[in-house]
């Protein structure tokens, strides 16, 4: 699913307001400035709309949970309401730096339009209001998110103006494993200049605190182009001269161009050239055909909501690769065995193949004193040439080992050792698996 950041509909709120309202009889200890909906809203003045309740809170000592926790309890003052639907959560809060995201569960996807509007800019006002954040964004449970920031909550009446154009961006996480997005405003831009904006931008390099780089030193736009659905990036030499070494870094750089660009509804792959000749490879990811989004790899990870980070190797055809993937948890499956199952159905895209055939099983896995049990059936692995077999079941090993499930593994293929190097529990050798 294709995550876009949704309008920032504030300019019909006309104004955040500076009224506050008494919530208790008595002045609280550590006021904070608590941001709901009016009762009655009217439009016509600065306070019509959005309202602060005055209550208990301290951001030096509290965490922002109990304060999302109060703020869900709903205002004290019949002159306000509560903006959002009933049994709205959030699920999970996550801080870095000077920005918060925050996931919503499934009622937050009961708002739209203006009702959306007024409600995350209650929410956004009232974390802003803690002393260190300086965005927020708001993540529903379709991916679609908001981001605010004080600059984004408008104190006029601008509904008549041309808005800025907003875009997402894709950085590199601090170890290069997953992309976080980052959101960038300029002056009104005409539809077919966001692309070439959208890659300067990437070009120029992230502006948040704990997030990396992702295109190569020197690197130039020489050109940009839509068609059909496909946008053609034309860098400078510098883009393969000084292209990464590492698997996952060189994985950062090309799907933060993607994922970046396949944000625009009239992108649905890219492909990238570099002046102006299609080169078959980056490093090891093949640059010869269009590239389409992967979502598996954007983050932050959801751990509240059940989501693992994990890391597969997987074969394309010379040599395990690691790449790094978000998975959602099964309420039936542990950890080791949700990361295994998407290794057995990994489906393959760019140069990364599927090692294991249709029919293989995953009969049982444990995890006893840092040792994995694993056994698996299947007709096809069986028939699998050894050389196969052996990558097949390295890969396994590889990825266990990996994600720190175990420090050795013990494979079966139904009960029985598929070859001799796996009669004894094995763990992953450095060689096994590039960088």
């Amino acid at each position: 699913m294709k995550k876009k950041v949704l309008p920032i509909l504030l300019a019909v709120l006309v104004l955040l307001c500076a009224c506050h309202v008494r919530g208790e009889k008595n002045a609280p200890e550590h006021p904070f400035a608590f941001y709901y909906a009016r009762s009655k809203i009217t439009y016509q003045k600065e306070d019509s709309v959005i309202c602060a309740e005055t209550r208990e809170y301290d951001p030096q000592t509290m965490p922002l949970e109990k304060l999302l926790s109060s703020y869900f309890e709903g205002p004290a003052s019949s002159e306000l309401s509560m903006p959002f639907p009933a049994n709205t959560q959030v699920l999970s809060c996550q801080k870095e730096g000077t920005s918060v995201t925050l996931s919503m569960n499934e009622p937050y996807m009961r708002l739209s339009g203006i009702n959306k509007s007024v409600a995350d800019a209650c929410l956004a006002k009232t974390l802003l209001g803690c002393g260190g954040i300086e965005r927020v964004t708001i993540l529903a449970p379709d991916d679609t998110m908001t981001t605010l920031t004080q600059k984004n909550l408008v104190f006029t009446d601008t509904g008549a103006q041309v808005q800025d154009t907003s875009v997402t961006l894709y950085f590199a996480d601090a170890e290069n494993r997953f992309l976080l997005p980052e959101q960038r405003s300029t002056e009104p831009l005409e539809e077919p200049e966001i692309p070439r904006y959208i890659v300067s931008q990437l070009i120029a390099g992230t502006q948040q605190r704990g997030y990396g780089n992702t295109i190569p030193a020197g690197t130039r736009l020489l050109g940009i182009k839509t068609e059909n659905g496909v946008c053609t990036v034309d860098f400078s030499a510098e883009f393969l001269t000084n292209s990464p070494q590492m698997h996952f870094a060189e994985r950062m750089t090309v799907y933060s161009i993607v994922n970046s660009l396949t944000e625009l509804d009239a992108v649905s792959s890219v492909q990238i050239v570099v002046e102006g000749e299609i080169v078959d490879f980056f490093s090891r990811m093949s640059l010869a055909e269009p590239i389409s989004r992967e979502n598996t790899m954007i983050g932050p990870v959801k751990a509240a909501s059940g989501e693992i980070c994990a890391s597969l190797c997987v074969y394309d055809g010379q040599q395990l690769l690691p790449i790094s993937m978000i998975l959602p948890a099964t309420e039936n499956e542990n950890e080791a065995e949700t990361v295994l199952q998407a290794l057995i159905g990994f489906e393959p895209y760019n140069v990364y193949r599927d090692l294991f055939p249709e029919d293989t099983v995953l009969r049982s896995i444990q995890v006893d004193d840092r040792l994995c049990r694993v056994d698996l059936s299947g007709e096809g692995l069986k028939a699998l040439p050894p050389e196969q077999m052996q990558i097949a079941l390295r890969s396994i090993v590889a990825t266990l080992c990996m994600n720190d499930v175990a420090d050795m593994v013990l494979l079966t293929v139904d009960g029985a050792a598929p070859a001799a190097e796996f009669e004894r529990p094995v763990s992953a050798e450095a060689d096994w698996v590039a960088d």
